[in-house]
C-alpha cells in the first residue's frame, strides 16, 4: 500500500518537474527572442512612423496650398527702380503667418485623425532575416 502511494507521488512530482523545466525552457526562448528582436522591432517602428508623418506631412501643405490657390506672389512685393532693376524684396508676413496658421492647423488635424493608423512592414524587416 505504501509503495503505492509512494509510486503515485513519484510520478506526479516527476510530471510537474518536467512541466516546470519545459515552461522554464521556452520562457527563457521568449525572452531571448525579445531580446533579439526588440532593438530591430523599435528602430522599424520608428523609421515607419517618420515616413508616414512625412508623407501626410507634403500631402497636407499640397493640399492645403492647392484649397487656397496660394501663389508666390502672395507673400512677397517686389520694388524696381526706374531702370528697371530689381532695388528690393519684402515680405508680406501677415500672409506669411496666416499661412502658417493654417498649414499648422490642417497637419494637427490630419495627424489627429490618424491615430490609430495601421502600418504595415514585413516581420523579416523587424527580424533581421
Amino acid at each position: 500500500m505504501r509503495r503505492q502511494a509512494y509510486t503515485g507521488r513519484r510520478k506526479q512530482f516527476r510530471s510537474l518537474l518536467i512541466f516546470l523545466v519545459i515552461t522554464t525552457i521556452l520562457l527563457g526562448l521568449l525572452i531571448h527572442m525579445d531580446r533579439a528582436i526588440r532593438p530591430n522591432l523599435c528602430a522599424v517602428c520608428q523609421s515607419e512612423t517618420k515616413r508616414y508623418a512625412s508623407a501626410l506631412l507634403a500631402y497636407t501643405i499640397s493640399d492645403v496650398l492647392k484649397n487656397n490657390n496660394i501663389q508666390n506672389n502672395d507673400f512677397t512685393q517686389i520694388f524696381y527702380d526706374s531702370n528697371g532693376s530689381v532695388t528690393a524684396v519684402e515680405t508680406n508676413a501677415v500672409q506669411v503667418n496666416a499661412l502658417q496658421a493654417t498649414l499648422l492647423s490642417a497637419v494637427q488635424t490630419r495627424l489627429d485623425n490618424c491615430r490609430d493608423a495601421m502600418l504595415n512592414f514585413s516581420l523579416g524587416t523587424a527580424t533581421d532575416v
